[in-house]
């Protein structure tokens, strides 16, 4: 553990015990709300910035796409977290909501001390950093961990569900695992239809997969090499 961490935990703690009930919470100064912001950047999360305001959830249908229905995914704290592009942060805002839920849920139902609610806070922070993507193909098709509403994070260790491998970055649809042949699978998005990366029936885990991948395909381009095929494309397409 280290101490900047303890020190965001300790702050967030602080912060979220000053309110007893945070649903009629309106307003917050500046300097709550970076600590707010803090506490989920230390989490894992891209985060510009946190504010006031309700982030709707949206029900997906078989394909994994969003349906119409939808519901209020910070029920507990009116506080949502702002991704680094501007728009709201769904998985972030879900966490910030849950984690201001446990602190008093710690303190009023198991009637905890302020330290051992900052310690537990501190493994909070810790064990939710997210799977970090996996790139699966020299089109950068990346794996993005699907968001559990236990809030639980996968981690390389962890075996490949079938039914929901993890999200198509970018596309946004479900990825699967489907047996393509007696000796191999194949991951298929249900989104964009996109058969994606074919491995090794013995592959289980997500770092096996991880470890696959990189060892099969072409090393990404720097940010270099992107910027000049980018322009090369643009002269193609004017010129």
């Amino acid at each position: 553990m280290s101490k900047n961490i303890h020190a965001v935990a300790m702050r967030f703690v602080d912060l979220v015990l000053e309110h007893e009930q945070w649903s009629a919470v309106n307003w917050l100064h500046i300097d709550d709300l970076n600590i707010f912001l803090e506490a989920v950047t230390a989490a894992g999360f891209e985060a510009r910035a946190v504010r006031k305001g309700n982030v709707l959830g949206y029900f997906r249908n078989v394909n994994g796409f969003k349906i119409d229905e939808s519901f209020t995914l910070n029920t507990t704290c009116r506080f949502k977290v702002v991704a680094q592009n501007g728009a709201d942060h769904h998985s972030a805002t879900l966490w910030l909501n849950q984690t201001v839920r446990n602190v008093w849920a710690w303190r009023e139902e198991n009637n905890f001390s302020r330290e051992d609610i900052i310690g537990m806070i501190v493994g909070v922070i810790e064990d939710s950093v997210p799977l970090r993507p996996i790139r699966l193909s020299n089109e950068d098709d990346y794996l993005r961990e699907f968001t559990r509403n236990s809030g639980e994070h996968l981690r390389d260790f962890h075996d490949i569900d079938s039914l929901c491998v993890g999200i198509h970055m970018h596309c946004g649809g479900l990825l699967i695992r489907l047996r393509q042949s007696e000796f191999h699978d194949q991951i298929v998005c249900k989104g964009c239809y996109s058969n994606i990366i074919r491995f090794p029936t013995e592959i289980h885990s997500y770092g096996e997969l991880r470890q696959y991948a990189k060892e099969i395909l072409v090393p990404p381009p720097n940010f270099f090499a992107r910027t000049w095929k980018r322009l090369q494309a643009l002269y193609n397409r004017f010129w």
